[in-house]
């Protein structure tokens, strides 16, 4: 009897058991869910950009020397009236002194001979010399006066040539190219380096032809300088092209961008990150795309109604790769169920 008792109780508890752990296991899956919320859906179109500068100004020798020295580097950034280059002008500079000695030994012959002059004019008028003594000494001093005159002619013009001996910027900019060596022999005229002036960079991209008919002069854009760089920047488009061209490849129209708060730290040949402001939806339900079922009779979402599952026809306004907007047909806080 006891037996049959032990018997029934043990079939009775793993029944239970059976039905515990069935129905553990038969658990419907928990659904992916989202809330709705209203706000601004702001779309934005992603290009890469790089700041370059329209205006470049090749730096030239004035005067043929050597380059004793370079004061610059590809790269660096200068300063207008900053020295750049300097040239070896010893032997340019040993000219001016032979010079400045033949103007003052010209200088002594010519007031020598003009006191000679005097002298003699007063014998000629005493009937103590000829008149061709005296046609002589005044055609000597002439000649005098014009080498005079020729010397210091030519000390100006050394002088003005010294001046480029050490070269200058002529404007603030960022040294692009050197295009000299020092101990390089360079005549007139021949050029130095190239600079980019950095008063007007601006922000260019090149982008796909048919992602540039969103964009609009003076679309708001927010500007990074790269994924590890936290540094941001406002501007807008200032400028898109007419033309389509080739770009990588590819058919694109050149747009460029300004900032509103440019600062030094940027340099031409920097690449940057640049979101264009495309459309914005102002206080609309935001709905991920993920949340939305495509068919042939249109867009639908599937939400809880209560402890059920149920199916609505929705109009978005608008939208990006990763969200709409919708206006009326859903309220804040609806859980949407992922299809």
């Amino acid at each position: 009897m006891k037996l049959v008792v032990l018997l029934f109780v043990t079939l009775i508890v793993g029944a239970l058991y059976m039905q515990l752990g069935w129905s553990r296991n038969t658990t419907p899956n928990a659904y992916e869910t989202y809330r709705v919320k209203s706000g601004d859906l702001i779309i934005t179109h992603t290009v890469s950009g790089i700041f370059e500068s329209k205006n470049k100004f090749i730096v030239r020798s004035g005067m043929t020397g050597k380059v004793e020295e370079l004061l610059i580097n590809e790269g660096d950034t200068v300063n207008k009236g900053q020295p750049i280059v300097k040239l070896d002008c010893r032997k340019h500079n040993l000219e001016i002194e032979d010079i400045k000695l033949s103007i003052e030994r010209t200088n002594y012959s010519l007031n020598h001979f003009k006191k000679e002059e005097q002298a003699l004019e007063s014998l000629y008028q005493a009937g103590g010399k000829s008149k061709q003594e005296v046609s002589e000494l005044t055609y000597k001093i002439a000649e005098l006066d014009f080498d005079h005159k020729r010397l210091i002619n030519e000390l100006k013009q050394k002088h003005l040539m010294a001046e480029h001996c050490l070269v200058h910027s002529a404007t603030n900019g960022v040294v692009s190219d050197v295009l000299v060596k020092e101990g390089q022999i360079v005549n007139s005229g021949e050029k130095f380096a190239q600079l980019i002036d950095t008063s007007d960079i601006k922000l260019v991209s090149y982008v796909n032809e048919f992602d540039v008919k969103s964009f609009e002069v003076g679309q708001k854009i927010k500007v990074s300088l790269g994924e590890y760089d936290k540094t941001s920047f406002d501007g807008q488009i200032t400028y898109i092209s007419e033309l389509v061209v080739k770009h990588e490849g590819a058919n694109a129209v050149e747009v460029e961008f300004s900032l509103d708060n440019m600062t030094q730290g940027i340099k031409v040949g920097q690449q940057a990150i640049v979101n264009v402001e495309t459309n914005s939806y102002l206080n609309v339900k935001i709905v991920p795309q993920e949340f939305l079922k495509f068919t042939e009779q249109g867009i639908f979402i599937n939400f809880l109604d209560g402890d059920e599952i149920a199916a609505k026809q929705i109009t978005p306004v608008g939208g990006d790769y990763i969200n709409v907007g919708v206006r009326d047909e859903l309220i804040e806080g609806m859980q949407l169920i992922k299809h």
